[in-house]
């Protein structure tokens, strides 16, 4: 069973997650393309006495990260989400930690979108997982490694040239599942609970992630 989780958005000083984002994507100048472009959110443990997460103390214990864009209408009339850099510190992958960002994202999605995207290389270890997270293949963007990176990206010893673009349909739901226990989206002069729009800075909030079954 995964830990418990307290995922939270980031404004200040992202750069200073620079070594976790580079896991999930290797050269910086692509990261800075989108790094201030959407939102960024945390994952630490929930226990963590630091939860405000533009301290640089959570910076530092931060289990997972991932940024979240807002990519416009496509050729159908579905609005896009786009899931960027997910990444998970190495010493707590394979433990419900890239689940349970991909989860948070969906569901907070899923009150102004009608699919959630993802990008990632053609590889055994990446296209599985988001299979296994509700993802199906949309289509591919050819060349793209090869003609956006300045050395060879290569995972489970292939070299990755192609971009593999996947998608979750998203459904506004009136309750989340029971695996799921919401801290709350509080405002921070009034401390009272209010909904906020996914990907827009606001201020701030987090959620509290329990009991999550299947491990990422």
């Amino acid at each position: 069973m995964a830990p418990a989780l307290r995922i939270t958005s980031v404004h200040c000083d992202r750069e200073r997650y620079r070594d976790l984002l580079l896991l999930a994507d290797e050269q910086w100048d692509m990261v800075e393309l989108y790094l201030h472009r959407g939102e960024m959110f945390a994952a630490y443990a929930e226990d963590e006495p630091h939860t405000k997460a533009d301290s640089a103390l959570v910076a530092d214990r931060t289990l997972g990260c991932m940024i979240v864009t807002d990519e416009g209408v496509d050729g159908r009339g579905f609005r896009i989400a786009e899931v960027k850099s997910l990444a998970v510190d190495p010493a707590h992958q394979r433990g419900g930690v890239g689940r349970a960002l991909l989860e948070f994202a969906a569901q907070h999605a899923a009150r102004e979108y009608d699919v959630l995207r993802v990008g990632t290389g053609d590889s055994p270890l990446t296209v599985p997982f988001y299979e296994a997270c509700g993802f199906t293949r949309s289509h591919v963007l050819p060349n793209f490694f090869i003609e956006n990176y300045d050395h060879p990206i290569v995972e489970a010893g292939v070299q990755l040239k192609d971009m593999v673009i996947l998608e979750r349909r998203l459904w506004l739901r009136k309750s989340r599942p029971a695996s799921w226990v919401v801290a709350g989206v509080a405002s921070r002069s009034a401390g009272l609970e209010r909904p906020v729009r996914p990907f827009v800075r606001t201020g701030g909030y987090s959620l509290t992630v329990r009991n999550m079954q299947r491990r990422a």
